[in-house]
């Protein structure tokens, strides 16, 4: 399966995994496409696996992410809110 394709709403895996807290997984593709910088990948509403492992509170995806060579934590999604604004609203 590509690992560097969206389906019609924009979903890639890296978010996908971000969203099921799956560590495995985000390693697994991380290590598949080391080009892919899994911080800076947006769905069609902006967000990252970033905003959304945040958003739901997966400390360990985040820790994950947060790995990436590259990483990118001020990328705004849609509506102008980074992950760190992601992390708040859901508190």
């Amino acid at each position: 399966a590509r690992v560097d394709v969206s389906d019609w709403t924009g979903t890639y895996p890296c978010h996908e995994a971000a969203t099921f807290a799956d560590v495995r997984l985000i390693a697994l593709l991380m290590d598949s496409v080391p080009t892919m910088n899994m911080s800076r990948v947006q769905n069609f509403n902006g967000m990252t696996p970033l905003h959304i492992a945040a958003f739901l509170g997966h400390a360990e995806v985040l820790r994950k992410l947060l790995g990436c060579r590259g990483v990118e934590l001020e990328l705004p999604d849609a509506d102008g809110a980074t992950p760190l604004h992601s992390c708040c609203i859901s508190g």
